[in-house]
């Protein structure tokens, strides 16, 4: 397999400065500089995918941003670092669970745009929101009040 030379190229906030002479799992790595200024090697096919786009640094603004100014991704980042996929867990129907809900009852803090112009309510507090399968999140949404 050829190799794909990403020296110089951007992924978020990592500038890639060159090869690394390290591999993990037979994958090829390269020396980035974060937009931070920590210099780190990460995999080339974690950058190209998304999946690193920050040396961490990212995950930390995101995880230490004051409430008031978060959007609804990171107070979705957040339930997710601080609770896990909701895969791990089962709906109340007893199916597996594949959302985080915001519950009804908690006091919302946030409104926001959900990308397509529709006001979307959500939470910075990560306790405020259960797992649910897609079909119990519609119903549940569908009735809020």
């Amino acid at each position: 397999m050829q190799l794909i030379d990403l020296t110089g190229q951007r992924f978020g906030r990592l500038l890639v400065l060159g090869r690394s002479d390290r591999q993990t799992g037979g994958m090829a790595t390269w020396v980035c500089r974060c937009d931070c200024g920590v210099t780190k090697v990460i995999r080339g096919a974690h950058m190209r995918s998304g999946r690193s786009t920050s040396c961490g640094c990212l995950a930390r603004e995101l995880l230490t941003k004051p409430d008031d100014q978060i959007t609804y991704n990171s107070a979705h980042y957040r339930i997710k670092r601080s609770r896990g996929y909701p895969a791990a867990y089962m709906c109340a129907c007893g199916r597996p669970a594949e959302d985080w809900a915001l519950r009804h009852d908690t006091p919302v803090t946030h409104v926001g745009d959900d990308g397509h112009g529709n006001k979307i309510l959500f939470s910075g507090n990560p306790d405020d929101y259960e797992p649910m399968c897609k079909v119990c999140h519609y119903r549940y949404d569908r009735h809020r009040t």
